[in-house]
């Protein structure tokens, strides 16, 4: 879609061009037709008027707040709760009301998405005060877990992306507190279940939310949660030896096991979504959790190239806590399994994935060599002998063949921001043994001074490749 800056200027240099006559007013014409040159002010003062309406809005509600709290004690209780369901009610049905006013109307819908927005966060406030009239405690991080279910079918029924992004976020705070103070939750209860298993709450939830409304930012978030809720669930550093590096090597690999294999067809339902949504292609999210997947290899390969890490976080004997801990967390393993055994599969059905090493550095046989490599090394390193200098130096060697291959593949794909990540880990990955390690100063200068011109070469030197790919796609073919 062409962007309203574009249009102005469009609108702008078209005026010039037919006051030197380079184009006719009947050209003009057509370009105002198909450009919406008569919109653009009209736009512009819907857009004004909305943001007075929606500072208005915060007023009025900063004023009821304000006069709601100066009377709060002298109210009944009864008076009370019709008071709060009479706002949240007010709120949601004026901002569905305006929401679904048609396009011509973008002022209204977009206060209208508002009004839905401030609705959602009423919904809180108003667990929150129920849960006080009626003497109602317990931890916070249910307050935050339920505010965030009940936002979800508000997301669901009205297809906004920003409901279902607060909803992460609520659930994400709410799973945050809840590990902060998760030595304190003694009594099982169905909120400790769900947090204890977010893994498969996220995956059912929002990862259908994000084909539902045609979101990338939440299937990114959701990958995201997906991945930092299993692993902080196993919590493979407390662990250590004996049984500790199995769980270590299921907590590191099954997460960009799944990530990486991923496919969209993995869900029935989304071919008649996708089908529904043609701005979206077969593969789009794919490609995000590829992406995903590719920055946790960064993470971990770079934070597990210091020898320290290997030396001493993983000896500590795993506590009977520990290993129950795990074992609750089975059924996730065995649900994220499953998806990415499928997904795995399905890669190496297609006749062209038979040979998992294609043109591409970063490819399939790739993948399967790093994750081999960190399972030997962890199984061998906690549960067989210590194998410190064996490990930190195979870590270095898959750290230098990871950037080197998004260097290469940057080249093939001719992406600039690729290689400019697969450029920066080389040289932290660089400056840090430099750190890390007992050098002379003279050594750290020589090999800042080499990085730094390497950087610089490297960089004019990608710039020329990028812009003779560029004019040799431009060239015509010949025929």
């Amino acid at each position: 879609m062409v962007s309203e800056k574009f249009r102005h200027q469009l609108r702008k240099e078209s005026e010039q061009w037919q006051t030197e006559g380079l184009i006719s007013s009947g050209q003009y014409e057509e370009l105002s037709q198909r450009y919406g040159f008569n919109q653009l002010d009209s736009a512009a003062s819907d857009r004004f008027i909305s943001i007075l309406i929606g500072l208005g809005c915060i007023l009025l509600g900063l004023g009821a707040i304000t006069f709601v709290a100066a009377n709060w004690q002298e109210w009944s209780r009864n008076f009370r709760v019709i008071l709060l369901l009479a706002v949240f009610l007010t709120v949601n049905i004026s901002g569905f009301y305006l929401w679904r006013q048609p396009t011509r109307n973008p002022g209204k819908k977009r206060l209208g998405h508002g009004l839905l927005l401030f609705g959602s966060l009423i919904l809180g406030a108003n667990m929150a005060l129920m849960s006080q009239l009626f003497h109602q405690s317990g931890p916070i991080y249910e307050l935050f877990l339920y505010w965030s279910l009940g936002i979800l079918p508000m997301a669901f029924a009205l297809r906004l992306t920003s409901l279902g992004v607060l909803a992460q976020i609520l659930l994400a705070i709410s799973y945050g507190s809840a590990l902060t103070n998760w030595w304190r939750i003694e009594e099982f209860t169905f909120s400790k279940l769900l947090i204890e298993h977010l893994p498969i709450l996220v995956s059912l939830l929002f990862v259908p939310l994000a084909y539902w409304c045609g979101s990338r930012v939440i299937f990114g978030l959701a990958s995201i949660g997906i991945t930092i809720s299993f692993i902080s669930g196993i919590n493979p550093f407390a662990l250590g030896t004996n049984e500790g590096g199995i769980f270590a090597a299921i907590a590191f690999t099954l997460p960009p096991a799944l990530l990486w294999s991923y496919r969209d067809d993995l869900w029935k339902f989304t071919r008649i979504r996708i089908a529904q949504m043609p701005h979206l292609n077969e593969y789009s999210f794919q490609a995000i959790s590829r992406a995903i997947a590719l920055c946790f290899f960064a993470i971990f390969l770079y934070t597990f190239s210091f020898h320290g890490l290997w030396d001493r976080w993983f000896w500590n004997y795993p506590t009977v806590t520990e290993i129950e801990k795990f074992r609750q967390l089975l059924p996730d393993v065995l649900f994220l399994s499953f998806f990415a055994i499928l997904g795995w599969l399905q890669i190496f059905k297609q006749p062209q994935n038979l040979n998992p090493f294609q043109t591409l550095n970063i490819n399939n046989g790739m993948i399967l060599i790093l994750m081999s490599v960190i399972n030997i090394l962890l199984i061998v390193h906690l549960n067989i002998t210590p194998i410190l200098p064996i490990a930190t130096i195979a870590i270095n060697i898959l750290l230098a063949w990871f950037a080197i291959g998004l260097i290469r593949d940057a080249l093939t794909l001719v992406k600039r921001t690729t290689f400019w990540y697969g450029m920066v880990l080389l040289v932290l990955q660089i400056t840090s043994r430099m750190f890390e390690y007992d050098t002379e100063l003279l050594l750290k200068a020589i090999v800042f001074v080499v990085c730094g011109v390497a950087i610089i070469m490297a960089g004019l030197w990608f710039e020329r490749q990028l812009k003779a790919a560029k004019a040799k796609a431009s060239l015509p073919e010949s025929v």
